[in-house]
């Protein structure tokens, strides 16, 4: 990775783009996956600049704003989430669990006074043979909604929040009730987040300076600031059909699904952000062969576009994908109908670049220079002109021409006319 060096703290997301699975024989199967792995250096700086310069009397200061984002909190956490439930009670008990799946859905991470409120749900699936004398295959399915908090310094709701939730570990355990009998589901996940919180500030600080008494200089040099461009929750609403394909088992009835939203290009445009990406669908299904039950996938497209106001040079676009509704019905024995909401966290910053005064020189006079200046001069604005600029050209303080031509603000426009004393 061209860049990195010893210390560096690299940013590592993955991605599962494809899994197959093959049975090789009755005790052999093979395993073929295609994972993306994103990485990145994230580097801390600071940038200083002059403010103001004090306790000189005969330099004139000229001061811009800048919105900046400046990164307020940057940590990393665990939040451990436990949460339980009990078959109910048309369903027999269980025996053994043959196969589980946990995922979460409308996960929302937001920051409040001191912490970071969490809440979200959990999809649990169960296929498991029952206990008794003639044994059954079934399955059971639910969904549990959780909340929690995880202490967080110096945070409050005037953060903009960027943060990153990832599964570290999943387990399900099966436990018996008051009663003796394995019907209790307890369900442990580890979450790691990956928080970063940005204040938006106002800064004013130096851009200019000149002298009326002295000869002052500037020494200049580009600085790159970012500032906050955009950050809101969208939804995109996907629908699509997906039929099974030629050979697989018919479908007798949906038992499960769940997906995954892989994101395959963003990019830039005029007015914002664009992005495209696929929904892949895992369905389980009971089928109409000996072994009862089959699967099937599907994968659908989807696109986004965000408008960004304002200047879009060089914009750079965090998000995070959540799955938050998931459904699917059967159309008929070969072809079923997915509807899903998908959720997306976005937050854009644009660099700009400005000028900062790094050092300022002060000599003598240029009484040369001064000599050949105009005792009085009424100056024709001209396009693109500011006081600032005028006052700069004759060493005169903005202030005084105000008053010698009975200004109330600094606002001029081209063929005004200015009278200029020196």
């Amino acid at each position: 990775m061209e860049g990195v060096h010893p210390g560096d703290t690299i940013k590592t997301d993955w991605d599962l783009e494809d899994l197959q699975i093959g049975l090789i024989n009755s005790r052999k199967f093979s395993i073929q996956a295609c994972i993306m792995l994103k990485l990145q250096v994230e580097v801390l700086y600071d940038v200083e600049t002059i403010l103001d310069v004090l306790g000189e009397e005969s330099i004139e200061t000229h001061k811009s704003s800048l919105d900046i984002a400046e990164i307020a909190i940057y940590k990393k956490d665990i939040f451990r989430l436990r949460e339980e439930t009990e078959l109910p009670k048309k369903l027999p008990n269980m025996d053994e669990v043959l196969w589980q799946q946990v995922q979460l859905l409308d996960l929302d991470c937001k920051p409040i006074e001191e912490k970071i409120a969490i809440q979200g749900e959990l999809q649990i699936f169960l296929l498991y043979l029952s206990a008794g004398e003639v044994p059954s295959y079934e399955t059971f399915e639910t969904t549990l909604p959780f909340n929690g908090i995880l202490e967080c310094q110096g945070c409050s709701e005037k953060l903009v929040p960027c943060i990153t939730v990832t599964t570290s570990h999943k387990e399900i355990e099966i436990r018996p009730d008051a009663d003796g009998e394995e019907r209790v589901i307890s369900v442990e996940m580890v979450l790691e987040l990956d928080m970063k919180l940005y204040r938006e500030e106002k800064l004013s600080y130096l851009s200019d300076v000149y002298g009326v008494t002295q000869t002052v200089t500037a020494r200049t040099e580009p600085v790159i600031f970012e500032k906050l461009v955009y950050t809101g929750t969208e939804k995109c609403k996907v629908t699509d059909r997906i039929r099974i394909e030629n050979g697989e088992p018919k479908i007798q009835e949906i038992l499960h699904a769940d997906g995954n939203i892989h994101i395959t290009e963003n990019r830039q445009t005029e007015n914002g952000l664009e992005w495209a990406g696929n929904l892949d669908v895992h369905i389980f299904y009971q089928s109409n062969t000996k072994e009862g039950y089959a699967g099937m996938h599907g994968v659908i497209p989807f696109q986004m576009a965000v408008e960004i106001p304002g200047d879009t040079i060089e914009v750079t676009c965090q998000m995070n994908c959540i799955l938050q509704q998931l459904s699917v019905s059967m159309l008929d024995q070969e072809e079923v109908e997915v509807k899903a909401v998908l959720g997306f966290q976005e937050i854009a910053f644009g660099k700009q670049t400005r000028n900062r005064i790094a050092d300022i020189a002060i000599t003598e006079l240029d009484y040369k220079t001064m000599s050949e200046l105009p005792g009085i001069v009424v100056y024709m604005v001209q396009d693109g002109d500011s006081l600032w600029d005028i006052g700069k050209r004759y060493y005169v303080p903005v202030t005084a021409i105000m008053e010698m031509n009975d200004m109330g603000n600094e606002q001029i426009k081209k063929g005004d006319k200015i009278l200029i004393v020196k």
